[in-house]
């Protein structure tokens, strides 16, 4: 069996390919679902991808082969080009796939591929729900927020944070044309698969869940390593991840808890550097985190990580936090939150999407509603005033969550669903 993997991101040998080093956390899953295909010599994978590059690249590795086609990358690819078409035709005459498994619908170059390559039955992994981001994107954002998300520049323009939620609803459109025309797609809660079925009637459903680095499965939380009074969130560089809410929520915390950390992934907001930085800084959403942190007087009470180089890194870092917090308006699953309950650490997560399917309120962490940060601060300061609950809540979400995922493993599962989407069998009942 051949299978091609189409992704929205370099990871792994691509990476070489395009030139970029060290590890991609954005790619997570990926990695750990390709682990598994690795050495098996009855199936053969292709991932591929388009980027900056000026020339077909191709290689394999370890009998898996990468491609990286030219064309831009997947966020600015033109799929009315037809030299791109030519591009993915290319492809298929080379690799001659069975199967085309598209990871995610948030971009057209899947869609463009599964259109040249018209004969091939498809898959989807659905990643997350454009639909559902506009729908939500400016959650929790007053009328007044929107407009401190707006700098000097872009006065004269449209409302920025509006701006990208009209992007999403545009690019909804292709998502619901990708779903129709591969009526398979790969799911992993009752939410998803019900906005699928509410795009396309006649999709065929299959169940699978998240895979997770194997690094996270190697560090364990626990009362001693931890530092307490630390908070540590999911990325957070638009408004659908809830920074702006989890501020709120600080600004409560801090009353009773005045050393508290919120630890916080990716580059700051606060403290940019060069010119490009400070001017990145002043715009959009991160201006508007700017103007929260500052007016709550939380400066010496936020962190910015930065970029974590490694994924045993973050995981080492996950596990010194005394609290995880997904405050996120919309998830289908997160792969963050999943992360943090595999490593054990006590969590407190909107009840958004499908994550109710990850979380049992009062047993293996907290569930509110993503409006209600007052509840998410009485929440992280539970757990931070009783110890035995964190430790209860901690083990309990790493036994739970660590147990849900063991099972024959991704490959095994892939496999029965690539046979079943080549012989066109009827759609599962969901």
């Amino acid at each position: 069996m051949k299978v091609l993997w189409i992704v929205n991101i370099p990871f792994g040998p691509m990476m070489e390919l395009v030139g970029l080093k060290g590890d991609n956390p954005s790619g997570s899953w990926l990695n750990a679902a390709l682990n598994e295909f690795i050495g098996d010599s009855s199936i053969e994978v292709c991932v591929a991808t388009t980027w900056k590059s000026s020339q077909f690249c191709y290689t394999t590795r370890n009998n898996v082969s990468y491609c990286i086609l030219p064309g831009g990358p997947p966020a600015r690819y033109n799929s009315q080009s037809s030299k791109n078409a030519k591009l993915w035709a290319t492809l298929r005459d080379r690799f001659s796939p069975d199967v085309i498994h598209v990871w995610g619908t948030e971009f057209r170059h899947g869609y463009h591929a599964m259109c040249v390559m018209n004969e091939v039955p498809a898959i989807i992994y659905m990643q997350g729900l454009l639909d559902s981001i506009a729908r939500y994107y400016v959650s929790g954002l007053s009328r007044k927020e929107q407009l401190l998300c707006r700098g000097l520049r872009e006065l004269l323009t449209v409302n920025p944070v509006e701006k990208v939620r009209l992007q999403y609803e545009k690019r909804a459109k292709c998502e619901s044309l990708m779903i129709a025309r591969a009526k398979n797609v790969i799911v992993e809660n009752d939410w998803c698969a019900a906005h699928c079925t509410a795009i396309a009637e006649d999709c065929q459903i299959f169940r699978s869940k998240l895979p997770v680095r194997e690094e996270f499965y190697h560090c364990e939380w626990s009362l001693s390593r931890m530092q307490p009074f630390s908070i540590m969130c999911n990325t957070s560089g638009y408004p659908i991840k809830g920074l702006h809410m989890l501020i709120k929520a600080l600004s409560l915390i801090v009353k009773k808890y005045p050393n508290v950390v919120l630890k916080i992934p990716g580059d700051s907001f606060t403290s940019a550097k060069g010119l490009l930085g400070k001017i990145r800084a002043r715009m959009g959403y991160s201006r508007l985190i700017r103007y929260l942190i500052d007016h709550y007087g939380l400066c010496g009470n936020v962190k910015f990580l930065g970029c974590v180089p490694t994924s045993q890194m973050f995981a080492q870092e996950m596990a010194t936090a005394n609290v995880f917090v997904m405050p996120s308006s919309i998830e289908n699953h997160s792969s963050t939150l999943i992360e943090a309950m595999i490593v054990g650490v006590p969590c407190v997560a909107s009840d958004v999407g499908g994550i109710s399917e990850l979380i049992t309120h009062g047993k293996t962490g907290f569930l509110y509603r993503f409006e209600e940060y007052e509840l998410l601060a009485h929440y992280v300061a539970q757990i931070f005033s009783d110890r035995a609950l964190a430790a209860k809540i901690g083990s309990q979400t790493m036994t739970e969550m660590r147990r849900q995922r063991q099972s024959e493993g991704i490959k095994t599962e892939f496999l029965a669903f690539y046979e079943q989407v080549m012989k066109k069998k009827p759609r599962i009942t969901i």
